[in-house]
């Protein structure tokens, strides 16, 4: 697959000649389907996905444990392990088999994918202290898998040996840590959200430092745009969602609307091949997604029946499919089916614009493949390469998107002018 860059004149003209047509039904955005609430998973508080094997997902619930699915969702296994009430629920990147669980009764690792349990004790929990127990926030650092971080009430801990024994790094701003994100762009640069703020760190957590308008109550989820680190979202329950183009020293406030309705965040997710893809679960009023990095934001709800969304996850190497985590309703799961909804000549090519193209997605005419080339900035624009060349003046084609999943877009009836 080739990738392409429209210039700025090939954007304009695409906007200034689309050619557009309506979008059947039945190939619509798709629809969220309910996954493991039935088989006891309930209160949902977050969702990992096998990096290597994105169809073997694992989900924390709070009252039940672990579950495991190896078939996308249809079947889930319970891998409680030592503790029900699990908050997060973590895995080495290099080694998917390493799963790492925070409860309210201490963390807990396992190196064969759930199968058995051993507790992360030395140094992070003190038995005799109740408030030391709960472990809200754990990352596994991208370039040494030894390195793990540690949150809780008491602060931020450091582990070199993969758990078996921590460091108390010290508070950061008022010690209580609810969730870490440890940017993988960029060596060193750990984030740090607590009761108070969100904080960072580029020296592994050594030192900590706050942006002069970085207040945020009750940040519950960080995340960083994979092609750009200055940007960074933080999902917070107590004041919505909020995104910085500085990374985290001045944040803007995102909210969270339907009608009259505003809601809180608790999840955040970003698209790992568009970037421009943004999600956030909220507290009651289910998915909102953005194709412009936040600057609008559309409610994706279709099936979803439960509107309280704690954890979310995409598909590493499918990124249409996206995994929802509820609060009482288990985990939902979404396909988004690719749409074609503009097509311009471009000289020898043809240029298709819609959404939900995948990385590798390639343009069909009359069911046929053809050469087609990517656009790095937007996955939302793909060009048939010498494409206009085939169709003649006064000819009518059927024009499609295929993605590598298999799925294929609507048909998009087009005829070259004469």
């Amino acid at each position: 697959m080739t990738r392409r860059v429209l210039s700025q004149s090939s954007r304009l003209m695409l906007v200034a000649v689309l050619i557009s047509a309506p979008v059947p039904v039945n190939a619509g955005p798709g629809q969220w389907t309910s996954s493991g609430a039935d088989q006891g998973l309930g209160d949902v508080r977050s969702v990992a996905i096998n990096n290597l094997d994105p169809r073997t997902v694992y989900a924390a619930t709070f009252g039940s444990g672990v579950f495991k699915t190896t078939d996308g969702g249809i079947h889930w296994v319970p891998k409680s392990g030592p503790n029900s009430l699990s908050l997060l629920v973590v895995l080495d990147p290099s080694n998917p088999s390493n799963v790492y669980v925070g409860t309210n009764f201490g963390a807990f690792k396992s190196a064969d994918g759930g199968d058995t349990w051993t507790g992360m004790i030395s140094g992070l929990i003190d038995p005799t202290r109740p408030i030391t127990w709960v472990i809200p926030a754990l990352a596994v650092e991208p370039s040494d898998p030894h390195t793990l971080y540690a949150g809780s009430r008491e602060g931020f801990f450091k582990s070199l040996d993969r758990g078996s024994s921590w460091i108390d790094i010290g508070g950061v701003g008022n010690r209580e840590v609810s969730t870490l994100l440890v940017d993988p762009s960029s060596l060193g640069t750990i984030y740090a959200g607590g009761l108070g703020s969100v904080y960072k760190s580029t020296n592994f957590g050594a030192t900590w430092m706050r942006g002069p308008a970085a207040e945020i109550a009750n940040a519950s989820s960080i995340a960083v745009d994979p092609r750009d680190a200055s940007i960074v979202y933080a999902a917070s329950q107590a004041n919505g969602a909020r995104k910085s183009t500085d990374g985290g020293i001045f944040w803007n406030y995102m909210p969270m609307r339907a009608g009259d309705a505003e809601f809180g965040s608790s999840a955040v997710a970003i698209n790992p091949f568009d970037s421009n893809i943004v999600y956030f679960g909220t507290n009651g009023g289910g998915v909102f997604r953005s194709t412009d990095r936040g600057n609008t934001w559309n409610q994706l709800n279709d099936g979803l029946t439960n509107l309280t969304v704690k954890a979310l996850a995409i598909d590493p190497m499918n990124t249409n499919i996206v995994y929802a985590g509820t609060s009482g309703g288990g985990v939902f799961s979404i396909q988004l089916l690719p749409v074609v909804s503009g097509v311009l000549f471009s000289g020898k090519n043809v240029t298709v614009v819609g959404e939900n193209f995948s990385k590798g997605a390639i343009i069909l005419m009359n069911g046929t493949p053809q050469k087609t080339l990517e656009d790095p900035a937007s996955s939302s624009v793909l060009t048939g390469k010498k494409l206009a060349k085939r169709i003649a003046a006064g000819q009518t084609v059927t024009l499609q998107v295929q993605n590598p999943d298999g799925s294929i877009s609507n048909d998009f009836r087009l005829t070259r002018p004469t």
